[in-house]
C-alpha cells in the first residue's frame, strides 16, 4: 500500500478531485460568423503538469457578451449566430478565463 500512496502523490492534480487550473485557453477554428452559423468553441485548461482532459471534475462555463448578436451554450461552448454585430464569448473554469471575440456578418466574404 505505500507504493500506491507514493505514486498516487506523485500524480498529484490529475487524481486530486479539484484539479488546479493555471490558465484557459480557447481554440476557435474560425471568427467570422454568418447570421445563422453555428460555431464548436474548445477550450483546454492547464494546470502545473500540462493539459487537463476536460472531465466531470474540471467543469468549462461560457458565456456572450452579446445574447442579441450571439450565444453560446453554458456547458458545450457551441455558438450560435443570430444577429449583426460582434460578441465576446468567454470560457470560465476554476476561476481562469479566456476571450474571443466572434463578428456576425450577413453573408459569407468571398
Amino acid at each position: 500500500m505505500p507504493a500506491l500512496a507514493a505514486m498516487a502523490a506523485s500524480c498529484g492534480d490529475y487524481l486530486s478531485v479539484e484539479p488546479t487550473v493555471d490558465r484557459l485557453e480557447i481554440t476557435a477554428p474560425r471568427r467570422t460568423l454568418v447570421v445563422g452559423d453555428t460555431l464548436q468553441l474548445q477550450a483546454t485548461a492547464y494546470g502545473a503538469r500540462g493539459a487537463y482532459a476536460t472531465t466531470n471534475k474540471l467543469v468549462i462555463g461560457w458565456a456572450s457578451s452579446a445574447p442579441a448578436v450571439a450565444t453560446v451554450n453554458a456547458s458545450s461552448g457551441l455558438v450560435t449566430a443570430f444577429a449583426l454585430g460582434r460578441a465576446t464569448i468567454r470560457a470560465i473554469a476554476r476561476g481562469k478565463q479566456d476571450t474571443v471575440t466572434v463578428t456576425v456578418v450577413a453573408s459569407a466574404v468571398r
